[in-house]
């Protein structure tokens, strides 16, 4: 795959979003998503995007970036679900 343009492979890009910085000291995802390319192409039509409960509290500062809020992750699975 070393000499494979970007623009030619298939491939899938993921966002997540966290309670902080610091995975070692207890933060958490709250929100994971993904996207296929295909031949250069974002593929609308397979779109993975879901909503984490941590099962803890969300930081202020993260608040104001991501603004997911905890009432938007009450009902939704852990990361271990």
């Amino acid at each position: 795959m070393d000499n494979q343009l970007l623009k030619d492979l298939t491939f899938v890009v993921f966002d997540t979003e966290t309670t902080g910085l610091d995975p070692s000291g207890g933060d958490e995802i709250i929100s994971i998503a993904g996207i296929s390319v295909f031949e250069g192409k974002i593929n609308n039509e397979e779109i993975f995007d879901e909503l984490v409960n941590p099962q803890r509290n969300i930081p202020l500062t993260s608040l104001k970036i991501h603004e997911i809020y905890p009432e938007m992750l009450n009902n939704k699975p852990t990361i271990n679900k």
